[in-house]
């Protein structure tokens, strides 16, 4: 008896990276920038004592009471980005820059706050800890298909912010160039 092949090797690997590049490129920009501003500006936010306080009486709380005001901004952050998405179908690109920016932004960072304040306490719930395992394993797996190109993208970036430091090359100086000109037109 043969066994079942895996989903994977009935694929051309060109295909597969077709379709899965895209996703990967997108948990890399959620992981590099939006999850990692997302964790500066809470750790800003947890030096005001109201929030280290409020941080400490969420800790305490049961998992079935954590659970719901966890999911609850996820939910609402979902539909506020669903939201901004139908907006900007039909062309309303203000509206839509403005309910993602309120909506989704504002519950994705408490929603980030909530996790990070409860995660032990989260990851005590089975399905939330088996799902929470699930999209981890799933990140990983993307973050590592384009490793490469992340790893290039950084030297690339670190080599830019030591040439601009350094006030050499052509870009530097026609930052230099278009500030002077900024600095004109003020005066």
């Amino acid at each position: 008896m043969k066994r079942p092949r895996n989903w994977r090797s009935r694929w051309p690997v060109w295909l597969m990276d077709a379709v899965l590049l895209p996703p990967a490129l997108l948990v890399a920009i959620v992981e590099d920038v939006l999850w990692a501003g997302a964790r500066a500006i809470l750790r800003t936010a947890a030096r005001w004592r109201p929030v280290r306080l409020l941080q400490m009486q969420l800790a305490r709380l049961p998992p079935a009471a954590v659970l719901p005001l966890f999911l609850i901004p996820e939910a609402i952050s979902h539909l506020g980005g669903l939201w901004a998405t139908v907006l900007l179908v039909e062309r309303h690109v203000v509206a839509a820059v403005v309910v993602a920016v309120l909506v989704k932004g504002t519950t994705t960072l408490l929603a980030v706050w909530i996790y990070q304040t409860c995660e032990r306490t989260l990851l005590r719930v089975a399905w939330f800890a088996r799902v929470h395992g699930a999209v981890m394993r799933a990140r990983d797996w993307a973050l590592a298909q384009i490793a490469p190109l992340r790893a290039r993208l950084r030297l690339w970036v670190v080599h830019l912010r030591a040439r601009t430091r350094q006030g050499s090359g052509r870009l530097f100086r026609r930052f230099r160039a278009l500030r002077a000109v900024i600095a004109g037109r003020r005066n």
